[in-house]
């Protein structure tokens, strides 16, 4: 294995493009050049130019002094600056500019080459604690359907994440289903003057649609027209010969030589990005995998003199998808040391960084069909565990790579070819021959647990917080006295990513989660046996785990017995105690899915949705909790859009709490209270009633809000979060 490894990864240090030092190389004997070595590649090429190489250089327009003290020391100590309201740029260069940007840090940075995470900000906060903080691209998935559009993101994250110096890259995915050029221009419209933000065309679509291809295009200019500072991504997808197909079509048939016959969108695009899935591959062997797509970034770079970016890179224990090797975990375990010893290789190669596709199993938006092939391409498995020796693997190098004293700085020839743009090449193989030294240590693989560094709140940036304003009246929200559990704080990570995906609290939904099961992934709620509100079928508990696929004596583990009390019936099933009976019951029936598990399961297609599976019942529930804020004609947004006049206008009325009330009627709504609005208005007689909305509601014992809304005001203080609490200013009527 060792020679095999050895022999892997010296196909990336070929030619003039890294000249390592003899001292630094393995004895000729033990290696031999790869099968990706093209012979033009032993050729130097250099440009006929005064400036042949591309810096890319980030300029810094904003000060550390805009952040309050104790915010700025702590991003002090570990970022170099912010670049909120900067910009970032490839710009032509040689050596003595390279010199010239690197001494001029009070304002200009160059980068170095930028590894990140996916398919969320939670995903990229929660790996740092596995890399010490040192992840410098944060990729989040805009996910639509053929009906929906991608959310419209915060920019309060990618303002977060600036500060931090790490580049925010947002992906459009519908599955080619929705190119909506309208909704991509109110993207790019709010991340306008945010700073340098990466914005995606979108990742998935058929490249023989002329269609998707003139969608492609409105895309490229929806962004262009409505972000100053922002970077445009050409996703491509497929093979190679699709990737190389699409690029023909947006950038034409041009000459790098002269510039002459590319279309206006080839000066439009700043980075090409794809992203492959080494399950998807004939091969299993990493060599083989990385290879073909690290020769494709420097077809991109010779071909259109563009940069690349990696934006998801995954591999799972298990199968291929053509059933003809497998992954076990020691070619998972060499798939990692080869990514990243490659990474000057790569940095001199025009690619920018590498995404690794999902931090938790499953949590990725791209199908993939675990009956036939691996499909857990995390580093926590969907319940929130450490996979060795992967996570081990990842960890230690990412940790590496972000404390080495020399980073691969990205400067790079502007046709791809010869080393004069390549600086500092002693320092930067330090990767490399760390690596080459554990190949040949004769160790095994690493299976201990991975401790994480401690969780700074100024380090995060994924919380979405109920309000970005302070609770004004909160004595007539909440006075239960209710508390968080400081346990339940991290646990199940995918909670925050499924939550940051619909754009709403993680935090004030794990507030839900202890209130309704305490965290217990198989707790059942029973209910009267004649209810019609859930369970019409009326199934037991044994039946209904049957369904979910667990054993017969599920029954008694879940419920303390084996059925609810005489006269009850199973009502409401998992963590986020959601209604809908696992998937299989309405594929045997012919039945349609309920709405809330149409994208759950380990298929995303709600077929496997499985209610005692956490991250299936976090899946429903979020879905649950954003309609009844967000969607429903009477959702907790809208509901407080149309009546905020009517209920302010009394003196001892709701004062300044918008988006707190609107919270607290969706958690209400969520427990199945009526909203009762109605009889509000009913008894305010002019404002001689019960004056204050929350106030009635609460008074009619409509308080499951209170109590949830109680707990999520402690987590915040238990947990860490930067979100806003209680105001200093006491209600004077309490109800």
């Amino acid at each position: 294995m060792r020679l095999l490894l050895a022999i892997a990864v010296l196909f990336f240090f070929f030619g003039c493009t890294l000249n390592v030092p003899a001292s630094e190389k393995f004895a000729a004997s033990t290696l031999a050049v790869g099968r990706f070595s093209p012979a033009d590649e032993m050729v130097c090429q250099p440009l006929n130019d005064s400036r042949p190489c591309y810096c890319m250089v980030c300029e810094n327009k904003t000060t550390w002094s805009s952040i309050f003290p104790e915010k700025m020391r702590k991003l002090m100590a570990f970022f170099d600056s912010t670049l909120h309201k900067g910009n970032c740029t490839f710009m032509h260069c040689n050596m003595t500019d390279f010199v010239n940007i690197i001494s001029e840090k009070e304002r200009y940075q160059m980068r170095s080459f930028m590894l990140g995470i996916g398919p969320s900000a939670s995903a990229v906060d929660n790996a740092n604690l596995f890399c010490n903080y040192s992840l410098q691209l944060s990729f989040k998935w805009l996910k639509g359907s053929v009906f929906n559009s991608p959310e419209i993101p915060s920019p309060r994250s990618a303002k977060c994440w600036l500060e931090r110096n790490i580049l925010p890259v947002y992906l459009y995915y519908t599955e080619g289903k929705n190119i909506d050029v309208w909704r991509t221009a109110q993207i790019a419209q709010a991340f306008n003057d945010v700073g340098p933000v990466l914005l995606s065309t979108e990742v998935w679509f058929d490249p023989n649609d002329p269609q998707a291809i003139e969608g492609i295009k409105g895309q490229i200019d929806a962004i262009k027209a409505n972000c100053n500072s922002c970077l445009v991504v050409l996703m491509l997808n497929g093979s190679i010969q699709d990737r190389k197909l699409v690029l023909e079509k947006i950038f034409g048939r041009g000459d790098i030589k002269t510039g002459a016959g590319f279309s206006p969108y080839y000066q439009k695009v700043d980075v090409v990005g794809f992203g492959f899935l080494a399950n998807d591959y004939p091969t299993c062997n990493p060599v083989d995998v990385i290879g073909e797509n690290f020769l494709f970034s420097r077809f991109v770079l010779k071909k259109y003199s563009k940069p690349t970016l990696w934006a998801y890179v995954g591999v799972s224990k298990g199968n291929n998808s053509f059933g003809t090797c497998s992954w076990d975990e020691e070619a998972v375990h060499n798939f990692y040391q080869q990514l990243f010893a490659s990474i000057q290789a790569m940095s001199s190669s025009g690619i920018i960084g590498v995404g690794f596709y999902e931090f938790s199993d499953y949590a990725g938006p791209l199908p993939c069909d675990n009956k036939i092939q691996g499909c857990e391409f995390g580093l926590l498995d969907s319940f929130g565990n450490q996979k060795h020796p992967a996570i081990n693997t990842w960890s230690s190098l990412c940790q590496y790579f972000g404390t080495v004293q020399f980073r691969s700085p990205l400067i790079f020839s502007r046709n791809g070819y010869g080393s004069v743009c390549d600086p500092m090449q002693l320092q930067n193989n330090k990767m490399f021959t760390a690596i080459s030294f554990e190949l040949n240590s004769g160790k095994p693989l690493p299976n201990s647990i991975v401790p994480t560094a401690p969780k700074e709140k100024y380090l995060r940036c994924s919380d979405i917080c109920v309000s970005d304003v302070p609770l004004n009246d909160w004595q007539i929200f909440d006075n239960t006295g209710d508390t968080f559990d400081s346990a339940h704080c991290d646990l199940y990570p995918f909670i925050e990513e499924l939550a940051e995906e619909k754009e709403i609290s993680a935090l004030f939904f794990r507030a839900i989660v202890e209130q309704e099961s305490n965290f217990n992934p198989y707790a059942v709620s029973c209910i009267d046996q004649n209810s019609p509100n859930c369970n019409p079928a009326n199934l037991s508990i044994a039946e209904i785990c049957r369904l979910a696929n667990l054993s017969d004596d599920c029954g008694q583990v879940v419920g303390g017995g084996s059925s609810c009390p005489a006269g009850m019936k199973p009502c409401a099933f998992g963590i986020a105690q959601c209604i809908a009976y696992p998937g299989k019951y309405y594929v045997q029936r012919g039945i349609d899915l309920p709405l809330e598990i149409r994208n759950c399961g380990k298929s995303k297609k709600g077929i496997d949705y499985n209610p005692f599976d956490p991250q299936d019942s976090v899946c429903c529930g979020t879905s649950v909790l954003k309609y009844y804020l967000d969607i429903s004609p009477s959702a907790g947004r809208n509901f407080v859009q149309n009546n905020w006049n009517t209920l302010t206008s009394c003196p001892q009325g709701i004062k300044d709490d918008k988006e707190w009330v609107a919270y607290f009627l969706a958690a209400n709504t969520y427990y199945g209270y009526p909203n009762d609005f109605s009889g509000f208005l009913s008894q305010l007689n002019n404002c001689q009633g019960q004056q204050n909305y929350i106030s009635y509601l609460r008074s009619k014992g409509y308080s499951y809000a209170a109590r949830v809304l109680s707990r999520y005001l402690d987590a915040i203080d238990k947990c860490g979060s930067d979100c806003p609490g209680k105001a200093v200013q006491i209600a004077s009527n309490p109800p």
